[in-house]
């Protein structure tokens, strides 16, 4: 018996949002600005501090939102790096960006923390090189944009 293929669920997030809650006061402002501009920029963005409600099944909503997007933005900082969650939810990213639906992309916010084996991503951006919150988020956006199909 030939065993059907389930087609892939449709995409509903352009990104999905990774990172620690638990980030310093600047990495904190510094997200929320780039959540916002994505989203002002016609993006539908999946971020967890505004797209979870209270009573979710946390671990479910998670996995089904990661399975429902087409990048990943894993933020990295200091927390991020010791986080289950961030680790967690890179784990549940492999398969799909191996299968070729979800790619992901890093976000270096504190300047003193390199990216870690365990959290590849296809690609790297530094939000300390860049030298304005705007020019940070162009960067991502062109990352974005960029489906990596060089």
């Amino acid at each position: 018996m030939i065993e059907a293929r389930r087609a892939p669920l449709p995409i509903e997030y352009d990104v999905f949002v990774s990172h620690s809650t638990r980030r310093g006061v600047r990495a904190n402002a510094t997200l929320a600005s780039v959540v916002s501009h994505l989203r002002s920029s016609g993006l539908r963005v999946f971020w967890d501090e505004n797209c979870i409600q209270d009573g979710d099944p946390l671990m479910e909503r998670l996995e089904a939102a990661i399975g429902l997007s087409r990048i990943a933005l894993i933020v990295l900082t200091a927390d991020a790096v010791e986080s289950g969650w961030v680790e967690w939810e890179h784990a549940i990213m492999k398969p799909l960006e191996q299968q070729r639906r979800l790619r992901t992309i890093g976000l270096r916010l504190d300047a003193g923390c390199q990216p870690v084996a365990r959290l590849d991503c296809s690609e790297w951006i530094d939000a300390d090189e860049e030298a304005t919150l705007t020019a940070l988020c162009r960067r991502i956006l062109a990352a974005i944009r960029n489906r990596g199909e060089d």
